[in-house]
């Protein structure tokens, strides 16, 4: 069986959120660019701008999510709640991936070139 659904951990609270936000959306765009079903927790950083909950209650709706997955890709930086939903995702037996800081910066790279190269496309 091959990967398709694949859970995006990271750090949301710990550090600049907005960064924080940026690297789950980023680290989701290479997986769909790539033919995987990205499921980006960062987001609910959005949600609960809006619509505040307690972290249990963030947590809860995480794990949850967890088990719809098939694997699950830890992005750098320090997060109980991401350690929480590597161990979480370990007992359900699924797949987990490390993203380390030099590997983002390289996709980070990578994007900012292809978006020069849009741009001088459009420009052309």
């Amino acid at each position: 069986m091959s990967l398709k659904y694949i859970y995006v951990a990271g750090p949301i609270t710990k550090g600049d959120q907005a960064l924080n936000v940026r690297m789950g959306m980023d680290a989701a765009t290479l997986l769909m660019d790539n033919g995987y079903i990205p499921f980006v927790p960062q987001l609910s950083w959005f949600w609960h701008l809006c619509n505040p909950a307690d972290y249990e209650q963030w947590m809860k709706l995480d794990l949850e999510w967890i088990k719809r997955c098939d694997a699950l890709l830890r992005l750098p930086g320090e997060s109980k709640g991401a350690d929480v939903e590597v161990t979480h995702a370990m007992q359900l037996k699924l797949q987990v991936f490390a993203m380390t800081a030099v590997d983002f910066l390289r996709i980070d790279r990578l994007q900012r070139n292809q978006d020069e190269e849009r741009e001088r496309d459009k420009e052309a």
